[in-house]
């Protein structure tokens, strides 16, 4: 089995709305959504994956790295519906959002002594707040 992510854009236990990316604005909170994926059960038909329940007592770590060690930044990730194991979430705070400095995640997936990684590339980017446009 090979663990994925997908991202989820603020869901409800039953209404999933699947993201390439998220964006958030440098300067403002974020809370982001994830759900882990069985990346073998991929196919023609379903190319989003089967999702993946973690054990009970499971948890996470976010990590999002930087060109330099100064924007590295940490995060546990916990489990917003109790009704369904496969959804995640973060939050961001305000000097998270000024400092990111990569655009993947890397989620590590701990279930006793089973440590699992996924990788979600190009799923995170920050925007300034007050960009303008030409």
């Amino acid at each position: 089995m090979r663990l994925g992510i997908r991202m989820l854009n603020n869901p409800t236990i039953n209404n999933l709305i699947y993201l390439n990316q998220i964006q958030v604005i440098a300067g403002e909170t974020a809370s982001i959504y994830f759900q882990f994926v069985d990346l073998d059960t991929v196919n023609q038909k379903d190319l989003l994956g089967n999702r993946y329940m973690p054990a009970v007592g499971a948890y996470a770590y976010v990590y999002i790295g930087s060109n330099n060690d100064a924007n590295v930044i940490q995060k546990v990730a916990f489990q917003p519906f109790s009704q369904d194991a496969s959804i995640w979430q973060f939050n961001l705070s305000t000097t998270d959002t000024e400092a990111i400095g990569c655009i993947n995640l890397d989620v590590t997936l701990i279930e006793g002594a089973s440590v699992k990684k996924a990788q979600g590339m190009n799923v995170l980017i920050a925007i300034a707040a007050n960009s303008s446009c030409c």
